[in-house]
């Protein structure tokens, strides 16, 4: 079992440094919003967060899952607007408003693993995946990424979830200078949503139906079930769905909906694809979809809805809950100051709208940080949203220092044996083997040898391959090296 103590200790040695669980200390903490009225104001005008972004009565997600090209290929252009190399044709982009006059395009998510089964990064020109280079584009255009495993094993084998975890987010930062905050459990294998929360992941997104809310959606009036939140999301797919069959999905369950019972609908397919869509969606059914939850409700229908992707749903909710507003007035000046203080440190999104008990009307609005803000008078109320940078907090969670926990295997690439070493080797070891997969295999036992730990691999249970190997030690605490077998 991986106990904190000892994951923290992991993540120290590998020079990890994302402590999601830490709050904003408390040397930037507020953000001040100054509110200029046409006439003096009220004093003891109440002030709230929205339930949902915007003000909508709804939110709704989409994720695509396992790295696949078609989410930038296609999705992509359809959502943002823009030219498909695809299908040769160019999307105007289906947009939403911030219920003050902004247009805001729609966004997705990305569930991501990085190997395929020899250990291979797919993501380096492997014809139908996604490349770093998207990542980027799609990243700064508002979509997100989730930690989908390392290699996508959900084996009924032991599984080094941690290792898994760890070992995509590493890579994928690497690569693309972006943290993973949210897991999203491989065929939904649950396995994996407590060492994910033991990692410090925000939340853990699943399609098993054991959760709350499964087949309802999320009762977003509500207050994020902390620790360890989980929820759920709805597999779509051509084997089981056509275009009329989620428009009366989503038209029933809307309807369920209002200013008062605000929810949120999470779905996810692997590929948007014009062929062998497999467990997937054809292309035309998702951009009837897409087109037809814009037409209903967004920039062309009621507006009623926030189309965005899991992290950025999730991230409101907890800024919400956590956030607490103050107000001081002075005729016809406001300042609200916002204290982010028992906020998370880890968020992406830290925006909010504010309902103003007030419908008097909003001269100019200025953030004294950096940011944007907007408004509008509604019939009972105003709308102040409140846009802040993307990690707006980042750097301000106390961090841990880096300790180099050289491990050398060698030969490497071996044929038989292996002599495993390192600075000031503790006489008391620990080694565990593991494929790439993340399997485990029995270790075979070790012998010292002047300093040095030897390992024979010549029996029949270790084929070729890429291997993982992890010495625990009790005084430098854990790591691992990869190596190759060869036969």
């Amino acid at each position: 079992m991986v106990t904190r103590s000892s994951l923290n200790i992991w993540l120290l040695l590998l020079g990890f440094n994302f402590l999601p669980t830490a709050a904003l200390n408390a040397q930037q903490k507020q953000v001040t919003i100054r509110l200029t009225f046409l006439s003096p104001i009220n004093s003891s005008t109440k002030i709230d967060p929205a339930v949902l972004k915007f003000n909508k009565e709804f939110a709704f997600s989409f994720t695509l899952d396992d790295g696949l090209d078609d989410a930038y290929t296609l999705a992509f252009p359809l959502l943002k607007g823009g030219y498909c190399e695809v299908d040769k044709q160019t999307y105007p982009g289906l947009f939403f408003t911030d219920g003050c006059g902004t247009k805001i395009p729609f966004t997705a998510g990305i569930s991501w693993f990085t190997v395929n089964s020899a250990g291979l990064d797919i993501h380096n020109g492997t014809p139908g995946y996604l490349t770093y280079a998207q990542v980027n584009l799609m990243y700064q255009a508002g979509w997100d990424f989730y930690n989908h495993s390392y290699s996508h094993t959900t084996s009924t084998q032991p599984v080094d979830f941690i290792w898994q975890l760890q070992s995509n987010h590493e890579v994928f930062k690497s690569k693309t200078g972006i943290d993973f905050r949210y897991c999203v459990p491989p065929s939904g294998d649950t396995r994996y949503i407590e060492p994910a929360f033991t990692f410090g992941y925000i939340s853990c997104i699943t399609s098993d139906y054991a959760y709350s809310n499964s087949g309802n959606g999320a009762d977003v009036t509500l207050p994020v079930s902390l620790p360890k939140p989980v929820f759920w999301r709805n597999h779509i797919n051509s084997s089981d769905d056509n275009l009329a069959s989620l428009r009366n999905q989503i038209t029933a369950w809307v309807s369920t909906t209002g200013p008062d019972k605000q929810k949120w609908w999470n779905e996810f397919t692997h590929r948007v694809t014009y062929t062998n869509p497999g467990g997937s969606l054809e292309f035309p059914v998702f951009k009837g979809y897409m087109e037809y939850l814009e037409s209903e409700y967004g920039y062309h229908g009621r507006d009623n809805g926030w189309f965005a992707n899991t992290a950025e749903i999730v991230d409101y909710m907890l800024v919400r809950d956590k956030i607490k507003t103050s107000v001081q007035t002075s005729g016809n000046l406001m300042e609200i100051r916002i204290d982010y203080s028992e906020v998370p440190a880890n968020l992406r999104y830290y925006d909010v709208s504010l309902i103003l008990g007030t419908t008097a009307d909003i001269a100019s609005a200025t953030i004294l940080t950096s940011g944007k803000v907007t408004f509008a008078k509604k019939t009972n109320h105003s709308l102040v949203n409140i846009d802040l940078p993307d990690s707006q907090f980042s750097g301000i969670a106390e961090t841990m220092p880096v300790t180099v926990f050289p491990l050398s295997v060698y030969p490497n690439p071996a044929s038989r044996h292996i002599r495993i070493s390192y600075p000031d080797m503790a006489p008391d070891v620990k080694v565990k083997l593991m494929k790439i997969d993340g399997t485990f295999c029995v270790a075979p036992p070790v012998t010292r040898t002047s300093g040095q730990l030897e390992m024979d691999l010549s029996g029949a249970d270790y084929s070729a391959g890429t291997y993982i190997l992890t010495v625990q030690d009790r005084t430098a605490g854990s790591h691992s090296a990869r190596f190759i077998l060869i036969r």
